[in-house]
């Protein structure tokens, strides 16, 4: 284990609210000395890189890479970090995926295998015991496409020299098996009468479109702003239902049923014709 203090980037907290910024500098710090040599990079990706963290709303995104397949005593003491200091992340949690550099740096095979994933406390005692060299994530793609555009490096090289290109395939892949899953949910949650806005059903459906039409990475905000423009008019209600939601939970108004309904087939319909 690497007891020397870890190196972070320059400039890495900027814009970050202080208290998220003082979590997230002795997390890494405790975590990196876990790691020890084996670490290559510590990457934050969705909102919190994209600068629209929302405490109430948003779980913590990031990647670790690692030199080399993790031995499973290692894995355990990854294991027993994220166990042990659960109570210091912010209330929604992380979203954590440790892989190999030789795996991020050619993201070329689907779904790409990773050693280790931290989100809910029985998902990282599972993969504490589960035998290595079985995990694999189909939505990993889009997270090392999102981190190498719009990635921040906390420590390690800046993401462009981490994670290789992506091909466009893969992402589109990854965003198809989201949007599938968001889908169902709304086609087997959503009365015909009025109800709360799935947000990120609805934000992610904006982003994904966003993306097929220009290659862009959007945070949900950016791509709900994006969509008042792009989708259809009657959709406008519940995209700004969601962005409501989003800035502050329950805040939002109602939104018809099957108007929301339509906003997923347009989506649904756009991924169809872009071959996904």
């Amino acid at each position: 284990m690497n007891s020397s203090a870890p190196s972070f980037v320059g400039g890495w907290a900027r814009g970050l609210h202080p208290r998220l910024a003082g979590v997230l500098k002795r997390q890494v710090a405790a975590l990196s000395g876990v790691i020890g040599d084996e670490l290559v990079a510590i990457t934050l990706h969705g909102s919190v890189a994209m600068g629209c963290f929302n405490p109430e709303a948003s779980d913590l995104d990031f990647l670790v890479v690692v030199r080399a397949a993790l031995p499973k005593p290692l894995r355990r003491k990854v294991a027993r970090f994220f166990l042990h200091r659960g109570h210091d992340w912010p209330p929604k949690g992380i979203e954590m995926s440790v892989v190999r550099r030789s795996v991020a740096s050619r993201p070329s095979t689907a779904p790409p295998p990773y050693e280790f994933h931290a989100g809910t406390a029985a998902q990282t005692r599972f993969h504490a015991a589960a035998r290595p060299g079985g995990f694999h994530d189909s939505d990993l793609p889009l997270h090392f496409a999102m981190a190498r555009a719009r990635g921040r490096a906390i420590i390690g090289p800046p993401p462009a020299r981490v994670f290789g290109r992506v091909p466009p395939v893969l992402i589109g892949r990854a965003l198809r098996h989201d949007f599938d899953w968001s889908a169902k949910n709304v086609e087997a949650r959503t009365p015909d009468h009025p109800c709360r806005v799935p947000t990120y059903a609805v934000l992610n459906a904006c982003r994904m479109v966003a993306w097929l039409g220009s290659n862009r990475f959007l945070s949900k905000r950016e791509g709900g702003l994006w969509a008042l423009d792009h989708f259809p008019q009657e959709s406008c209600p519940v995209i700004v239902a969601a962005l409501l939601e989003y800035r502050r939970a329950k805040s939002a108004p109602l939104v018809e049923g099957r108007e929301l309904r339509r906003l997923m087939d347009h989506a649904a319909a756009r991924l169809a014709e872009a071959g996904y």
